[in-house]
């Protein structure tokens, strides 16, 4: 297999091995730096996805909200997750995610007062049907009660 050498963005000379046939390999490898190694996995932006699920009528006790769903085609990087209850002291907030029908706590918070933000970020990769929730614990009949994400969504092939 002949050996040349190809040029990068920034101007460094790399050598590449071409196949016999004298075309370039299509392989899982380059050079990441100056180190021959294993790409990473690729993922393009493809856009936001922001949701804010709420009720203005919780019962009284334990409220969940749901987000929608990831849909088939997609994958979700979640960044943000917040919630709160604007009326009065919930006795606990938890955020999770369900992935594949399991239930996975970001955040558990006791002792909240009302209107306080109870805030997650990182990131967490969904995939088709998982979907982001918000347990408020303690609310009173007809509290006001919100839940809010931001995702990077990705168009994947299926």
């Amino acid at each position: 297999m002949p050996l040349i050498f190809g040029e990068t963005a920034s101007g460094l000379m790399v050598p590449v091995l071409l196949e016999s046939d004298g075309t370039l390999p299509i392989t899982g490898h380059g050079y990441i730096g100056a180190a021959w190694q294993k790409n990473p996995l690729l993922l393009g932006y493809s856009g936001d996805k922001s949701e804010e699920p709420y009720t203005l009528s919780a019962t009284a006790g334990d409220n969940t909200l749901t987000g929608g769903g990831v849909p088939g085609g997609e994958i979700w990087i979640v960044e943000a997750i917040s919630a709160l209850d604007l009326t009065n002291n919930p006795s606990r907030v938890i955020l999770f995610v369900s992935v594949n029908g399991v239930n996975v706590v970001l955040t558990d918070i006791s002792t909240v007062v009302a209107g306080q933000f109870i805030v997650w970020s990182g990131a967490i990769t969904l995939s088709q049907g998982d979907t982001v929730k918000a347990t408020i614990y303690g609310c009173t009949l007809n509290d006001d009660i919100f839940m809010q994400y931001h995702a990077r969504r990705i168009d994947i092939d299926l």
